[in-house]
């Protein structure tokens, strides 16, 4: 880093300051994804409950 002299305090900043931002990025990245949504909050649930699968396997061999 320029202005500081010390080489090997230096390359730690470096090191912290570029573990800071990755982070920063990903969770950036990830409360993007999340608050773009893409699964219902209520209402009728996207897979099928056990008991729902057991009755339509119960109604297929009937």
């Amino acid at each position: 880093m320029r202005g500081i002299g010390n080489s090997f305090v230096s390359t730690g900043l470096s090191g912290v300051l570029g573990v800071l931002v990755t982070f920063a990025i990903g969770a950036g990245g990830f409360w993007l994804l999340r608050r773009r949504g893409g699964t219902p909050t209520g209402g009728e649930p996207t897979t099928p409950s056990t008991r729902d699968a057991a009755a339509a396997r119960a109604e297929a061999t009937n």
